[in-house]
């Protein structure tokens, strides 16, 4: 448990993040298992891994803005939807104790 102290904020905030971001992908994977085993069309849209503007701080609204931009600029070319997560193999599913 962090002191309290705004210096600690920022660690925390990382590591709370990196489960976060862990969590959401086997979330993903169980959602894209879910359908496959259904026999539903699975579609996902997502800010690919070359948008790199930093995040300062949280709720910056230079970063929104530009992460808007992305959403925006791919949806009106007509978004490529993804029929898998990124980075999807059955070995990560396998590994995450997915069936």
């Amino acid at each position: 448990m962090g002191s309290g102290r705004p210096e600690d904020a920022g660690h925390h905030v990382t590591s709370d993040c990196v489960f976060d971001s862990t969590q959401r992908m086997g979330d993903l994977y169980r959602i894209y298992l879910a359908a496959q085993r259904d026999g539903i069309d699975f579609n996902l849209a997502y800010i690919p891994s070359s948008f790199n503007v930093p995040l300062p701080q949280p709720f910056d609204t230079h970063y929104m803005s530009e992460l808007f931009k992305v959403g925006y600029e791919l949806a009106a070319k007509g978004y490529p939807w993804s029929k898998a997560p990124p980075g999807y193999t059955a070995a990560n599913v396998a590994e995450a104790g997915g069936r």
